[in-house]
């Protein structure tokens, strides 16, 4: 099954190389199949198509899968950084809009 699977999602993804269902499908058959490498590529250009937190939680979830501790650090590190610029930002459009912050 997980064969049909991957063959099915590799055949979209030639005609439709950035298709983020496919991308994340084939990611997913292959964490499934033990096959964490080629999930990483998978995963890794998924954060690059949607720069989104899921996406980076993802990747590092999958760094870890297969042993790349040091990789999947790495991306918890930007995420945590990404929130705090982000609670930053919003931070500061509330105070230059004249609402209150909590301290």
């Amino acid at each position: 099954m997980p064969d049909s699977a991957l063959n099915y999602y590799r055949a979209v993804l030639v005609i439709f190389p950035a298709d983020k269902g496919a991308l994340r499908s084939t990611a997913e058959v292959y964490e499934a199949i033990g096959r964490h490498n080629e999930a990483v590529e998978m995963r890794q250009f998924l954060v690059v198509l949607e720069e989104n937190t899921e996406s980076r939680q993802d990747l590092a979830q999958t760094l870890t899968l297969s042993e790349r501790y040091q990789e999947a650090l790495d991306v918890y590190l930007d995420i945590l950084e990404n929130l705090g610029r982000d609670i930053k930002a919003r931070g500061f459009v509330q105070l230059s809009a004249g609402g209150a912050t909590d301290p």
